[in-house]
């Protein structure tokens, strides 16, 4: 069954006419995926991390990450919070994840480790791209929807993916209140959340 979110974020698509969404947001990257670091905590000035969410059910609702925190998926689900994307796609972070490549020589080898290793990068498609752009622009062309009406929840990536020649008739078509919508509405296990945390933090305001 697919997650409500992903089912509210679809419905609001369909509202505004778009036929798809690359976010880029943090929060809505989380909320689409499930998938956060602390490098998209930074506040970087670039966007590390993106999802794509099609109107199409047929069309995997698609995680880019850089390649060094394919492992905090493992560690996420780990944890009894596994991530909702169904396709991976993969970058570099300057040096960082080319580092992250090199064996340890001090670890210990996990059979666990590595079957899950495996496990997660079977959900892995293209090749690894220098940055987050060029590994949305590769997720766009492989799921045809170079010609759709795809909206961005930030403009100035948009201005990046139109800088590709397939993408060049891409509007530009701003997906933050649709998003805005979306995240409005809560799940029972949110408003659980909310219901928890909600006095504390009237607690701590007196």
């Amino acid at each position: 069954m697919t997650d409500r979110r992903i089912q509210r974020i679809r419905a609001e698509l369909a509202r505004e006419g778009f036929d798809a969404a690359v976010l880029t947001n943090t929060h809505d990257v989380v909320y689409a995926t499930g998938y956060s670091s602390i490098m998209e905590y930074w506040t970087l000035q670039e966007p590390i991390c993106a999802a794509i969410v099609a109107r199409d059910p047929s069309i995997p609702v698609v995680l880019v990450l850089p390649e060094a925190n394919l492992a905090l998926l493992a560690v996420s689900a780990n944890s009894g919070q596994p991530d909702r994307a169904e396709e991976l796609r993969l970058t570099e972070l300057l040096t960082f994840c080319e580092m992250a490549r090199s064996a340890d020589p001090d670890a210990r080898p996990s059979s666990i480790g590595a079957a899950a290793g495996e496990i997660f990068a079977s959900r892995v498609r293209g090749k690894r791209r220098d940055n987050v752009v060029e590994a949305i622009t590769d997720a766009l062309a492989d799921h045809g929807l170079q010609n759709k009406k795809v909206a961005f929840d930030d403009l100035r990536v948009w201005s990046w993916v139109r800088r590709d020649p397939r993408f060049a008739s891409f509007e530009p078509l701003d997906a933050v209140d649709a998003m805005v919508r979306a995240r409005a509405v809560k799940t029972p296990v949110e408003l659980e959340a909310v219901r928890r945390t909600g006095p504390k933090a009237d607690a701590a305001i007196q």
